[in-house]
Formats: structure tokens, C-alpha cells, sequence
């Protein structure tokens, strides 16, 4: 069993595609999901899979959660190590940051190869963007709401994104690493 982090796109978002927590955690248990818990109503949920490849479990899950919801969503999965960096970046590049101004998108595949310049050409000068792989960080000190940054990252990426608040990031990593422990405290005992 692998420990995930798993993110659905677009659900709880408006009058549409409602769906309450523990449907999603029903669903994903009925996938194969060992514990899942869910954060929040945006659509975070920590668990396990047995599978040790991201896309993997991203399809499971969306797959899991589309059939159950009767609409469809994409997940994205990230492993406690991705989760983590994307937690040290976000502290950073700006420590002192409003929690609700720094957002992390993660990517359901590469980003274009001109994504990093083209998000840097839509910045307004109080903010900042980084793109790390899969994972596009923004400090927007004026609120994500007005940056024209946040309004593109799929068109200019070419991927659809989710995106989170550096304070959700954190703790859904937290919850992450407790998961794992459990694991690992569960394998040593059962040697």
C-alpha cells in the first residue's frame, strides 16, 4: 500500500458537480482505497492505493468518483515526497505571505515548454509565479482572484489544474505523512 494525496478538479465549485465528502470517501473505498479522509469540502482526500504510479491512482479516482457522482471529474494524485516540496516551496518564497494569497495549481500532465515565460509575462509586478514540473506556485498579494496568472495556468500549461491555499496544502501533507506513519508503524508490527 502506497500513501497518496489525491485532488479532484472542479467539484464543490458552485451550483454544480455537488457531491459531499463522504460520498467521495465511499466511492474511493469501494475502488480499493484503504482510509481515505477527506478535507475540507474542495475535494482533498489522503489514503492508500496499491499502486505506486500517480496516474494510476489519479484515473482510479476519477474514474471511482465520476461513476458515483454521475459527473465527471479529474484527480490528481501526488506522493507524500511531491506533496512535501510543494509545502517547502510554498514556505519559501514567501514565509510571511497571507496564506490565502499563495496557491499551488498541480497539473494533471507536463505543462507546455513555454508555460514558465508565458506565466511570467501575465504576472502583475506584486506577484510572483514558479512552475516545478507538474506543480505551478503563486503568490498573489493582491488575491488570486484578480491575477490574471491564476485565469490561464490551463490554457497556458495545456493541462488541467487544481488548485489549493498554501494553509490546505499544508495540511493535507500533514495528514499525509500521518497516514504513512500508520502504514509504517503497521508493517513493523506485522513482521
Amino acid at each position: 500500500m502506497y500513501g497518496w494525496a489525491v485532488f479532484f478538479r472542479g467539484i464543490n465549485v458552485g451550483r454544480t458537480s455537488r457531491v459531499g465528502m463522504a460520498d467521495v470517501v465511499t466511492a474511493l473505498c469501494t475502488a480499493g482505497f484503504d482510509s481515505p479522509t477527506a478535507y475540507a469540502q474542495s475535494g482533498n482526500v489522503v489514503g492508500g492505493y496499491a499502486s505506486s504510479t500517480a496516474s494510476v491512482v489519479a484515473g482510479v479516482a476519477s474514474r471511482a468518483l465520476s461513476s458515483f457522482a454521475r459527473f465527471t471529474t479529474t484527480a490528481i494524485a501526488l506522493d507524500a515526497t511531491s506533496l512535501e516540496n510543494a509545502c517547502t516551496a510554498l514556505t519559501q518564497h514567501a514565509p510571511d505571505a497571507v496564506d490565502a494569497n499563495f496557491h499551488a495549481w498541480f497539473l494533471a500532465s507536463d505543462p507546455a515548454q513555454t508555460a514558465r515565460e508565458s506565466l511570467r509575462l501575465l504576472c502583475h509586478p506584486t506577484e510572483a509565479v514558479e512552475v516545478q514540473q507538474r506543480i505551478i506556485l503563486v503568490h498573489a498579494p493582491n488575491g488570486i482572484g484578480r491575477s490574471k496568472v491564476a485565469g490561464a495556468i490551463e490554457q497556458v500549461t495545456g493541462s488541467l489544474a487544481t488548485a489549493r491555499n498554501r494553509r490546505t496544502i499544508h495540511a493535507i501533507s500533514k495528514l499525509l505523512a500521518h497516514y504513512n506513519a500508520t502504514l509504517r508503524n503497521q508493517s513493523v508490527g506485522s513482521d
